[in-house]
């Protein structure tokens, strides 16, 4: 993190120039008053490497549209430049727009796919093997092409039963090749919380593709545990943020689509 400021004798640019050089930099997030052409330059040049996401405050839309042309990853807000840098920095590349998704809920799963659609992002639709292990093994609401996962009303109503529930689902969607891509909501309270640590072995399975988690209305105790374990595996985690998390999905998706065709 550097915080220039107006009295040093380097700009912006430079320190673009200075992040593209360092291996360790993946991802790099800017906060910018004002777009000048030495950073819509560098951007042009960076971008294509590094995805460079940057949140403006100023007035000058022209030039903001000139950043997004250079490459330059436009976000909402202040806050995601940190949290959406965390998709791009812990998921893998996605390749296609064709989503699984696994909830506790047809109201929470509605707000997913609601997003998805403004987003351009698609269901995917699973084999018939795959498809009939869901509807074998969760039961519930689960629509019945076998994504999106609709667990409730579980068969328990304990923490081990969910667990099972999001093990097999998230393993088997996974597995299929129309899914591109993978969106956890999470209801965690104590009745039915599990060990987020079982996504360890679901994401060294499934390197390839990337994974997120919702928390929805969670108590606070156990999204705390969660979050944590969450950021230690490595899979970003939004709390009662949906739209941020599909949005971000999506932004990951079209960054590597563009610096595909260059």
């Amino acid at each position: 993190m550097i915080h220039l400021g107006y009295g040093f004798d380097i700009n912006d640019a430079d320190v673009l120039y200075y992040f593209k050089k360092d291996e360790k930099t993946k991802v790099i997030s800017i906060f910018l008053r004002e777009i000048t052409e030495e950073i819509i330059e560098a951007v042009k040049k960076i971008a294509p490497v590094k995805p460079i996401l940057f949140f403006y405050v100023g007035k000058d839309e022209s030039k903001e549209s000139e950043l997004i042309e250079a490459g330059g990853i436009s976000v909402l807000n202040y806050i995601e430049l940190f949290d959406l840098a965390k998709i791009f920095l812990w998921c893998p590349e996605p390749k296609g727009s064709n989503l699984g998704i696994i909830g506790p809920s047809s109201g929470a799963i509605y707000l997913i796919v609601k997003e998805m659609r403004n987003q351009g992002l698609s269901l995917a639709k699973v084999s018939q093997e795959h498809k009939e292990i869901i509807l074998d093994k969760v039961g519930g609401s689960t629509c019945n092409l076998g994504n999106p996962v609709d667990y409730w009303p579980p068969e328990r109503f304990v923490g081990t039963k969910i667990c099972e529930i999001y093990n097999t689902s998230s393993k088997t969607l996974l597995k299929d090749d129309a899914v591109d891509g993978l969106i956890l909501a999470l209801e965690f309270f104590i009745e039915i919380e599990f060990g987020f640590s079982i996504f360890d072995d679901v994401r060294k399975a499934f390197p390839e593709k990337p994974i997120i988690a919702i928390l929805i209305q969670a108590e606070h105790e156990g999204a705390k545990r969660v979050i944590k374990s969450a950021s230690e595996l490595k899979i970003p985690v939004f709390e009662n943020e949906v739209e941020r998390a599909v949005r971000g999905y999506k932004l990951l998706y079209n960054w590597y689509s563009k610096i595909k065709k260059k």
